[in-house]
């Protein structure tokens, strides 16, 4: 009891480990050398890519079909990231049922038939119900396949070094990203809308093909 008359909780011991590894750049570079991971390490490269292209573009996009800042908010926020986090769940879900190499595949395929639907108001069906349902489909089948994506990276984390290993992965898919968002609008600017979100769902297509041909089931 303490002077106030209230009963002192017991020390608690937050979890952890002694640290075994310092990080440093030896800790960096083995990441890369480990065996197989060079594949692994381009899937978390072009996985996202054509996401980011679709998603990037579809901004502009609506801005050029003469939507106000606050339907395309709407539209690209509230309703887009409220079906992203039912997503998620679902992701959750089915990564359990399916296995991580499945979950990748099926998922993945999911996300890219969500970026091929960009195309469809391109071909001039733009009203705002259409605008909604492919907005709101990309974001949930983006997040239902991002979840294998990151059961995956952190079973190829190390467990000395997991929160390293793992915030390098993520860094990977950001260059990813990055790289893709970067040059989206030259693709728009040179082949226009509909061949931007024809490309990001090819690239997507392209990281399942290689999920499905170079891994074996026990690497997933």
């Amino acid at each position: 009891m303490n002077e106030r008359g209230f009963r002192e909780a017991p020390d608690e011991k937050i979890a952890s480990y002694p640290p075994r590894t310092q990080l440093n750049w030896k800790v960096f570079l083995q990441f890369f050398t480990r065996p197989k991971i060079g594949r692994w390490i381009l899937v978390l490269l072009v996985y996202m890519m054509g996401t980011t292209i679709a998603n990037t573009m579809f901004r502009p996009f609506l801005v050029d079909l003469g939507l106000s800042l606050a339907q395309i908010g709407l539209i690209n926020g509230i309703a887009a990231f409220s079906a992203g986090f039912v997503g998620s769940f679902v992701g959750g879900f089915l990564v359990k049922i399916l296995g991580r190499k499945r979950s990748l595949i099926t998922l993945g395929g999911g996300m890219a038939i969500a970026n091929a639907t960009f195309i469809i108001p391109t071909l001039g069906w733009t009203s705002i119900p259409i605008l909604y349902l492919v907005s709101m489909g990309f974001q949930f089948a983006y997040s239902m396949a991002c979840i294998p994506m990151y059961t995956v990276m952190m079973d190829k984390s190390r467990l000395l070094t997991a929160g390293f290993d793992y915030t390098l992965q993520i860094s990977l898919v950001f260059v990813g990203s990055l790289t893709a968002g970067a040059i989206s609008g030259f693709i728009a600017n040179a082949i226009g809308y509909q061949g931007a979100f024809l490309i990001s769902a090819t690239l997507v297509l392209l990281s399942i093909v290689i999920i499905a041909r170079v891994f074996d089931n026990d690497e997933l």
